[in-house]
């Protein structure tokens, strides 16, 4: 794997978060990005929806910015340079205020260019 992406001059990758009655990206109640997911690349660099250019991922679309009790999904798509890709597990967690709140991650193929 290595190899390839020594190879590549960048890959791309698309994540589906699915939800119900939790937030993935933009929170509209609150009005900002502050429960939006992070991702860790292969390498362990952390992937999140502020900061650095180089360091943030695009969100394709995103039906979770409202919490609803029927399952909804977003889906964050990320094209990195090198070895900045390659999404490797999702650090999940349950926020203890909304114990009522579920989601799950569907991690897509990689394609390298």
């Amino acid at each position: 794997m290595t190899f390839i992406r020594l190879l590549s001059k960048e890959a791309s990758q698309t994540v589906t978060y699915h939800c119900k009655n939790s937030v993935g990206y933009n929170d509209a109640k609150a009005g900002n990005l502050k429960k939006a997911v992070i991702l860790k690349g292969s390498n362990d660099l952390e992937l999140k929806a502020e900061g650095n250019n180089r360091f943030r991922y695009t969100v394709l679309e995103d039906s979770c910015s409202v919490r609803l009790i029927a399952p909804k999904h977003q889906q964050i798509q990320d094209r990195e340079t090198e070895e900045d890709c390659l999404f490797q597990n999702y650090p999940g967690y349950v926020r203890e205020e909304q114990l009522q709140e579920k989601f799950g991650i569907d991690i897509g193929p990689v394609c390298f260019l």
